[in-house]
């Protein structure tokens, strides 16, 4: 059960600092401005009008899964190659 924990931890820091930037870039925009040059007025710019295409659900949902599933992929061997790492390491620390 150890080994599953340390193996989850990376990704789940990765997660965690990720939610910190989230609420900082929140917590960012929403604060109050103080200055000189916030209270010069802002020239207001129209945005042109963008045609997103026709997305058909299922094939959205088709292209999230296989991402997800390469993920997964992924991560299983990151999490190998880390453990073979910290195999690697231990061995060489007790040859010292």
């Amino acid at each position: 059960m150890a080994t599953v924990a340390e193996k989850a931890k990376g990704p789940a820091l990765a997660g965690g600092a990720a939610l910190v930037g989230l609420a900082g870039g929140m917590a960012m925009k929403n604060r109050q401005k103080r200055g000189v040059l916030d209270r010069l007025p802002t020239p207001s710019v129209k945005l042109p009008k963008l045609s997103m295409p026709d997305v058909k659900p299922d094939a959205a949902l088709k292209s999230i899964g296989k991402a997800a599933g390469t993920v997964a992929q992924r991560s299983q061997r990151l999490g190998e190659v880390a453990a073979e790492v910290e195999k690697a390491s231990s061995a060489i620390s007790k040859k010292s």
